[in-house]
Order: C-alpha cells, then structure tokens, then sequence
C-alpha cells in the first residue's frame, strides 16, 4: 500500500523543501509496523494494524496537504497557523468499514490518538464528543479520494476480538490498543522530526533490567522518605500489591 498517497506527507521538517519531508504512506505503514510489534504480546496484531494505518488517513485530504504548505510558507496563500482536524477520518472510515463494535472500537482509537479516547456522547464533551465528529466529518469533510478508499479495502474484511477477551475486560483492551497506537505514532514520528533523540534512546531495557531499577529506587525511597502516616499506607500498599503479584492469574482475593 505503499505506492499509494503520492504527493502527500505526513511531517515536515522546518525551513526544509517537500523532498525531505515525510511521505504519509512510509509513516502509516511504519506506525503500523510498530503498533503490531506493540499488540503482539496480547494477539491484537490485526487491530493495531487497522488502527496504524487509520489514524492519519486524514491527512491525505487537501485541505491538510495545504495546511502542511502554508505552515513551511510554500503556498501564495497567506499564512495559516490554523490546524486541521486529521484524525476523525480514519475514526468514521473505521466504523464505516465494520461496524458499530469493531469499527467504534477502532474509531475511538484512531480518534483519540492525539487527546485521548474521546467520550461518546455529548453529555460531557460537548461537540467534542465522538459521534458529533462523526456526524460532522460525514457531513462536512471533501472526500480523500481513491487511494484512501484502496487502503481501507486491503484491510481485513472482518476483525474480531482475541479469544480470551472477556465483556469486562472490553474497555481496557481498547486502551491497550490505543497505547499500542500511541507509542507506535510517537516513536516514528520522534524517529523523522528528531532522529538525535532517537539515537539516545538505544537499546530498550528487558523487564529484568526494569524490576531491579525500580526495586533500588522502590527501596531508597523507603529508606530515605520521612516516617509519616502516609508513607507508612504507602508502605502497606506495595506489600500488598507485592503479595498479589504471586497469586495464579485470575485471583480476587
């Protein structure tokens, strides 16, 4: 799907002409590499898959491809520093594809992947809330055109939940799949706005490596934090939640 979206870019880099900027089909397909190395761990790869390459569909429209020239002053319009909303695309082309589970599922996820999983209705979140992005995007929003529509057919036709999911288990699966997501954006786009940082990062640390910096720094907080009745509940709270940890998987007590 890569030889698709030519022309249109994802990121650009400041006071740098449009060769050098970011093509939005190496960034779709790389988030979504990544997202699936992320959800593997879970067997969601097909969701984190779907979720990469939705997410920043929006950006193929033209409305934002001149966002990006106006922003680097490479249009004769004037200046705009306005923003355009690129993430509600992917959330109404998700639900559009599968549905009111899968595809709501997917468009929270593709939606929130900037400000986080969004409300549904409009009781709190006003015109914030999801289905009114929804309803607006299908109402007001020029179409993205056929490449948009090629990419979204060669995902898979139907996607369903890993097998071991439960009903009450739904709503923290779909945050894992949404932080699959997010990491997976950050990373990628950390890795062509400041490939430095990138570079600093190095290697990731096994969770052994983990376990022991955070055992250290565990106890020279305990060793060093001042004998409080809070600290003390502190205290109490890591034994416990410690003592839990060794309990068969499932355990409620």
């Amino acid at each position: 799907m890569q030889r698709l979206l030519q022309g249109c870019f994802a990121h650009t880099r400041p006071d740098c002409p449009p060769s050098t900027w970011q093509p939005l089909a190496d960034h779709l397909n790389q988030v979504a590499a990544r997202a699936v190395d992320f959800a593997a761990p879970f067997h969601s790869e097909e969701w984190a898959c779907a979720a990469g390459w939705l997410h920043d569909l929006g950006k193929a429209a033209s409305a934002f491809q001149g966002y990006l020239r106006r922003a680097n002053q490479l249009d004769d319009e004037a200046y705009d520093s306005g923003r355009v909303n690129h993430s509600t695309a992917g959330a109404a082309l998700a639900e559009d594809r599968w549905g009111p589970f899968a595809g709501r599922a997917l468009a929270y996820v593709a939606a929130g992947h900037h400000a986080g999983l969004p409300d549904y209705g409009t009781a709190e979140a006003g015109n914030a809330a999801l289905v009114i992005r929804l309803e607006n995007y299908r109402r007001h929003f020029e179409g993205l055109g056929p490449d948009v529509s090629e990419i979204v057919a060669g995902l898979p036709a139907e996607l369903r939940p890993p097998s071991f999911l439960k009903p009450r288990g739904y709503h923290f699966w779909i945050r894992m799949v949404f932080s699959c997501l997010v990491d997976a954006d950050y990373l990628d786009t950390e890795a062509f706005m400041d490939p430095e940082q990138t570079r600093a990062r190095g290697p990731s640390a096994t969770l052994e490596e983990l376990k022991r910096a955070l055992d250290l720094h565990l106890a020279q907080l305990a060793g060093t934090a001042r004998k409080t009745p809070v600290n003390a509940i502190r205290q109490t709270i890591l034994a416990d939640c410690r003592a839990a940890a060794t309990r068969p998987p499932g355990s409620s007590r």
